[in-house]
């Protein structure tokens, strides 16, 4: 017989995309690339066999049977997240588990060189580590809390920030620049590379630049900002990055800043629901992370 109900990362996708209204911002919510998402819809109307939403001039608009369906569907998910959540945490479980997710670059550039640090401080605790969508195998289906990346407000959870306010362009070391940047109008002649978190952050500099004739390139997004550091290390063009990210290539000399750091409105953030302040292994992580994060993550002064 055929199961009657999809599998719930599917339902997941379609509810984050129809509250949102962009699969772009659901990717950003799920910690998926859109990609992901656009295909995890298609499976799921596919199972269904039901289509959830349709295009209107580029807009993205719920069909009759998606509304319901998202009506429906919005406070069955909510109460099993709720009842799932209550049952996992009334269990007896280890005073000293953590399950968290970390976004890849920042994880391994920054994260995991100080958790020896912290192990030393803190033996009885262990750290779970999760893939950000959490969706591998033997995954929770809730994080006790996760390293994300954006404005800090996310529905449902408490966030602390940890850094990257403040952003840099990063260009080639000066032997592979095709040409001197000076001003910010000296960027025409490089492509400028982006990161599928932040799609939009270069309109955003050229604005406040008072260069928005410059328009990013049409061309695919990168999915890793470790990617995308390389690239620009080896001259594929120039990329905006937090200035914390990439302070090792600079100090060495793989890339340069030619122009003073801008102040961002996103950044990385702990993210964390209310009940994980209850919790002794996170209580111990979070006052860690937010000292580490103070002295090595932020800009200066």
């Amino acid at each position: 017989m055929r199961r009657l109900l999809p599998p719930t990362h599917l339902l997941r996708a379609f509810l984050a995309t129809a509250q949102l209204g962009s699969i772009a911002r659901a990717a950003d919510n799920l910690h998926l690339t859109p990609s992901a998402v656009s295909k995890q819809i298609g499976e799921l109307e596919r199972w269904l066999d039901v289509p959830l939403f349709e295009r209107e001039r580029k807009r993205l608009l719920l069909t009759p049977g998606g509304e319901r369906y998202c009506a429906e569907l919005q406070p069955i998910l909510s109460r099993l997240e709720a009842v799932t959540s209550e049952l996992m945490h009334s269990a007896v479980r280890s005073a000293g588990v953590l399950r968290l997710s970390v976004l890849p670059t920042l994880g391994d550039t920054w994260l995991m060189p100080h958790l020896p640090a912290f192990q030393a401080l803190h033996p009885e605790v262990e750290l779970q580590f999760f893939s950000s969508h959490g969706e591998e195998e033997g995954a929770p289906t809730v994080l006790d809390c996760a390293i994300r990346h954006g404005s800090g407000d996310w529905p449902g959870q408490w966030s602390d920030y940890l850094g990257g306010h403040e952003v840099v362009v990063i260009a080639p070391p000066p032997a592979l620049q095709t040409h001197e940047l000076r001003t910010p109008d000296d960027l025409r002649h490089y492509t400028l590379l982006r990161h599928v978190v932040a799609p939009l952050a270069w309109s955003v500099w050229l604005q406040a630049h008072s260069v928005p004739h410059l328009a990013a390139p049409p061309g695919p997004l990168r999915t890793l900002a470790s990617s995308l550091i390389a690239a620009v290390s080896v001259g594929q063009g120039v990329a905006l990055m937090p200035e914390c990210l990439v302070r090792p290539e600079v100090q060495s000399g793989a890339l340069s800043v030619p122009f003073a750091p801008f102040v961002h409105s996103e950044g990385y953030f702990l993210s964390y629901p209310e009940r994980a302040l209850a919790l002794p292994a996170f209580q111990a992580f979070r006052a860690w992370l937010l000292a580490l994060a103070e002295r090595t993550l932020q800009a200066p002064g």
